[in-house]
């Protein structure tokens, strides 16, 4: 059943500049199964970059018995019969893991993490809230594109129906943080 978010923490949700963490309930930690869903947009790299820190950090400490594992998902919509196939499951399947890759190579943190990939059709919403459950996900880490508020609260999005549906902690990360950060970084490195 969707969650009711009360009228501070929507506002939040919806216009904060850093990453958020929304929790319904307990968060088990250390992290064992981390859902990273992707669209493979500016807004879903910059999530990707904060999910895979946050899960180094809060991971099972190397030598345990359990393995850290993220899951990263990549929604692509249904096409009709007639133009389904494998060329474009492969060719999302390529651009997914070069995102990954990248990913791993700007924030240092791919060799500490087991990462699963996988491209799925249908709605994003539902895949994201049925890959969770399924995987058990300790949390789902996704980015805000940056709409205005009141755009979103007329249009809604998959980050804002994500958060209030899942069961598991979701930690939302707006373009501002990761642009900021980036910039930060880039100008160190010069």
């Amino acid at each position: 059943a969707p969650q009711v978010l009360g009228t501070t923490a929507d506002r939040l949700a919806r216009t904060s500049e850093v990453p958020l963490l929304i929790i319904h309930g307990p968060i088990s930690l250390p992290l064992r199964s981390v859902l990273i869903p992707t669209d493979l947009s500016d807004a879903a790299e910059g999530a990707l970059d904060v999910g895979l820190i946050w899960t180094a950090a809060l991971r099972h400490p190397r030598g345990s018995d359990t393995q850290t594992v993220v899951h990263m998902l990549l929604a692509v919509p249904p096409v009709p019969d007639e133009r389904a196939g494998e060329p474009r499951h492969t060719a999302s399947a390529r651009e997914l893991h070069r995102h990954v890759e990248e990913a791993c190579e700007r924030t240092g943190c791919g060799p500490s993490l087991k990462i699963e990939e996988e491209v799925a059709e249908g709605d994003a919403t539902e895949l994201i809230l049925k890959r969770a459950k399924e995987r058990a996900a300790d949390l789902v880490v996704l980015g805000t594109h940056g709409h205005g508020a009141l755009a979103r609260a007329l249009i809604g999005s998959v980050s804002s129906a994500v958060a209030r549906r899942a069961e598991c902690p979701v930690l939302l990360v707006p373009p501002r943080y990761w642009q900021e950060r980036r910039e930060r970084e880039e100008r160190l490195r010069r």
